[in-house]
């Protein structure tokens, strides 16, 4: 297990989740609030959300010091959406509702090292993607979920999460996540999107992948996925993981901008491409403010 220390948070790897997945662990023992990053296509969890190892420096709201950043690692040009999305689910059934104690001690310059003095349950989870980030977070809300209402008696459709799988379960958790996506090709990408990618990403030529063909406006796994989601909006009302707040790019070469029937209304950013709608700056303060925590105004933003 790689491990560094800075600031309030120690860096890590996360031996139970994708290859090169990566946590910022917060040193706070008021910390409830677990954060999950999901790349795109061509991403990592390092290069896609570089930014948002800086976010606590960036923003003084002290809900981010209360919450530990998990960067999800798998290989987008191998796995199909399915399978993307089961190392997903795989991950937070090891989180949730208590995250693995191992994950909180390791040993640095020969010191044994505990991140917080007691690990406690988390009371919220975030899940944050980027392009084919977010068709693989909404994939697999609708697979941790579907067989579980499929058996929802009639009379009790419309009950909460705590209700219908009782408490601090990770369906508990899943159905109540917070969806926070950024440019997601839940809509397919455009004619020329792949050509938009390598040059995004400076890739002069791309192969053939399962996700990337699954990626089509008229996939048959797109269009499930949506199907069976607003349906499931539609009848399980409270349940909030069914829908979910959006960020386009104003200059997206890549994906195509569509929002399921119950998602909010999608916000645009002109300023912004498809690979730097998801990183903060000084100057682009967006992202941190748009995932929303402490009520999204970031101590810069109070300042200004």
């Amino acid at each position: 297990m790689t491990v560094h220390v800075r600031s309030n948070r120690l860096h890590t790897t996360v031996p139970c989740a994708g290859a090169n997945s990566l946590a910022m662990l917060s040193t706070d023992p008021e910390t409830r609030t677990a954060i999950v990053f999901v790349h795109g296509y061509l991403g990592h969890p390092m290069s896609t959300w570089s930014q948002f190892h800086d976010a606590t420096r960036l923003c003084g709201d002290a809900t981010w010091n209360t919450s530990d950043l998990y960067f999800l690692g798998y290989d987008s040009t191998k796995l199909d959406v399915r399978g993307a999305s089961e190392i997903l689910l795989r991950f937070l059934r090891e989180l949730l509702p208590r995250p693995p104690v191992g994950l909180f001690e390791s040993t640095y310059q020969d010191r044994r090292l505990t991140v917080r003095p007691e690990i406690a349950e988390y009371h919220e989870l975030y899940l944050i993607g980027h392009s084919l980030g977010g068709v693989v977070i909404r994939n697999a809300i609708r697979l941790g979920l579907r067989d579980k209402i499929r058996r929802v008696p009639p009379e009790n459709i419309g009950s909460d999460a705590e209700a219908l799988f009782g408490a601090r379960t990770v369906e508990c958790y899943l159905a109540n996540a917070h969806l926070r996506l950024f440019a997601p090709a839940i809509g397919g990408s455009r004619l020329s999107g792949w050509l938009g990618v390598a040059e995004a990403f400076g890739r002069p030529t791309m192969a053939w992948s399962r996700s990337k063909a699954e990626l089509d406006q008229s996939s048959a796994v797109l269009t499930e996925i949506r199907r069976e989601t607003e349906r499931f909006a539609a009848k399980m009302t409270k349940l909030r993981a069914f829908t979910a707040q959006i960020a386009w790019a104003g200059d997206d070469k890549v994906v195509i901008p569509l929002e399921y029937e119950h998602d909010d209304v999608g916000k645009y950013f002109p300023e912004a491409t498809h690979k730097s709608i998801c990183k903060p700056s000084k100057k682009f303060l967006m992202p941190l403010d748009f995932i929303g925590l402490g009520n999204g105004v970031t101590q810069a933003t109070k300042e200004a």
